[in-house]
């Protein structure tokens, strides 16, 4: 009796851990799911898309300057490079 209640017991955590396992599962991939529509939104008509190469160093610099001012390394970018034209006079 003992036994089959241990065994009871432990077929219904494997159970638990299986349900919650896929849950997990399908909440993983929704995430997935939405990240990849978010990288194929269409860009702005207004914005044109570069690539540039600068050393990790400055990367790592952009980006915690960024981080500190709650913005994304694309608008901080952006932003900063508009008020170097703006200061050259353009």
């Amino acid at each position: 009796m003992l036994f089959s209640l241990i065994m009871a017991k432990k077929k219904t955590a494997k159970k638990s851990v299986k349900k919650v396992a896929k849950k997990l599962a399908r909440k993983v991939a929704k995430k997935k799911a939405a990240k990849k529509k978010a990288l194929n939104r269409p860009m702005a008509e207004d914005k044109t898309q570069i690539s540039i190469s600068l050393p990790v160093e400055v990367v790592a610099l952009i980006d915690r300057a960024a981080a500190e001012q709650n913005r994304n390394r694309s608008n901080f970018i952006a932003n900063e490079m508009m008020e170097i034209v703006e200061e050259y006079g353009y």
